[in-house]
């Protein structure tokens, strides 16, 4: 028993329709044991630490409590990774009604109540989840059948209880994805695609540097055109292939 600071298991998945990314599972933190609450810490420290500034980070809050005496919301505003944080409420089907659902509501606007306990996390915000299994769930089911059932169950809920979280984009595991495929995508056309361009521009310069170096072969046919002319021909369509390769990879990424 225990969590594990030197070893982690890996599920790699390779489908044309998912997102090339890394997503870590991360322990929740707890205040005790003492040994589980260390090694809990230390593991999300060194994650930030050596990767903080390239992740997005799900922070999972109950939705029956205040996200503002979260431990992980402590870390987040420690670490200041409120702006590559998306908050999720989860279990929200368990918030029972009257002040705790008054309260749960209110901290989804703009400005809530200072008495409410809410956290801001812009620019992402915050999404709510229902992720309870369906009471009639077939045990023959497959594991993909199961889960679908359980995904039209959470859309089911959320119409009927909180309508406008729906309407807003702010409800569902539908919408969590959602929000985290924009932000993939924002980060592959803002940072990573012209960070990509330009090493290959530096990478084509280099290389163009050392072929100058190199210069060309010696010319033994008599009817061939002159050194200097061969040459311009050769870095012209070398430079028209290199060209038109990387305005592929450009347009392709801005996409």
């Amino acid at each position: 028993h225990g969590v594990s600071t030197e070893r982690m298991i890996i599920l790699s998945i390779n489908n044309p329709h998912v997102p090339s990314i890394d997503l870590y599972d991360m322990p929740g933190l707890v205040s005790a044991p003492p040994d589980m609450r260390d090694s809990t810490r230390a593991i999300l420290e060194a994650h930030i630490k050596e990767a903080g500034n390239h992740s997005l980070f799900l922070l999972a809050v109950d939705a029956s409590e205040a996200p503002n005496v979260s431990k992980a919301v402590e870390l987040i505003h420690n670490h200041d990774l409120e702006s590559s944080t998306v908050g999720v409420f989860t279990i929200c089907d368990e918030v029972p009604l009257g002040r705790k659902r008054d309260n749960f509501r209110k901290r989804f606007q703009n400005h809530p109540p200072d008495d409410v306990g809410a956290v801001s996390l812009n620019p992402h915000g915050w999404v709510a989840c229902m992720n309870a299994p369906p009471k009639a769930a077939d045990s023959q089911q497959s594991t993909f059948a199961r889960l679908r059932q359980q995904a039209a169950a959470e859309a089911e809920w959320f119409r009927a209880e909180m309508p406008d979280l729906v309407s807003t984009g702010r409800a569902g595991c539908g919408a969590l994805i959602a929000k985290i495929n924009r932000q993939f995508l924002n980060n592959l056309k803002c940072s990573w695609g012209p960070k990509t361009v330009r090493m290959l521009k530096d990478a084509l310069h280099r290389a163009s540097l050392v072929n100058a170096r190199l210069g060309l072969p010696a010319c033994h046919e008599p009817a061939l055109a002159t050194s200097n002319k061969v040459r311009r021909l050769a870095v012209a369509h070398a430079q028209s292939l290199l060209k038109e390769g990387v305005s592929a990879l450009y347009e392709e990424a801005c996409r």
